[in-house]
């Protein structure tokens, strides 16, 4: 008899013991839902965190250009009738200059480059009131020529006629020219020097009512 007790009381604990084994031990799909998890909220804080960095790239791309339009293109201001236009390799800042027919306008170009410049236009409808003083322009000479200062003089000092749209610099030269649109339209202006428009060194004057 108290071997059949002792039996009993011995399956008893052994019972107990196994239940709390199982109850303290997460089940196999427990841990697989756990891990699942666990994984999945990994995933989107990484997701999230790219989604920024796309955004702040994309936000830095926009301001890059947004200055670049700026620097690029003249803002027309009515009031504001004197417009600075840098030439250097190979291009003009501004490259696009909005005028207003009628409206006299001074256009003082500086060279900073380090080749001869000029800026051309044999479209653009302009009455010239006032052209300054001007370097005489070279003959033709290679771009590379013009980069290492190999420039010849034409023999008749490069002159033109004041009445074209013309303005030559030396390099570290400003020049000026006073002018009235007389037409709208857009016209194309550009550096006559040999290789220096096909390099990009052209732009556009846009004329309005």
């Amino acid at each position: 008899m108290k071997k059949l007790v002792m039996i009993l009381a011995a399956i008893i604990v052994l019972a107990v013991i196994g239940g709390c084994s199982s109850g303290s031990q997460p089940s196999g799909e427990e841990s697989k839902e756990e891990a699942t998890t666990n994984e999945s909220s990994s995933a989107e804080v990484q997701e999230e965190e790219n989604k920024k960095e796309d955004q702040s790239k994309e936000k830095d791309s926009t301001s890059e250009s947004e200055a670049t339009s700026d620097k690029k293109k003249q803002v027309y201001d009515e009031d504001n009738h004197v417009i600075n236009v840098s030439a250097f390799e190979m291009g003009y800042d501004p490259e696009d200059i909005t005028l207003k027919k009628g409206g006299e306008y001074e256009l003082v170009m500086t060279n900073d480059g380090e080749s001869f410049h000029d800026l051309t236009s044999t479209e653009f409808k302009a009455d010239i009131t006032f052209k300054g003083e001007m370097a005489d322009h070279p003959e033709s000479t290679s771009m590379i020529d013009q980069m290492f200062g190999v420039q010849k003089v034409h023999a008749d000092g490069g002159s033109h006629d004041k009445q074209s749209f013309h303005m030559n610099t030396k390099p570290g030269q400003t020049v000026r020219l006073k002018f009235i649109p007389t037409e709208t339209g857009e016209y194309a202006f550009a550096c006559s020097i040999p290789g220096h428009k096909e390099a990009g060194m052209s732009g556009t004057f846009t004329v309005i009512e």
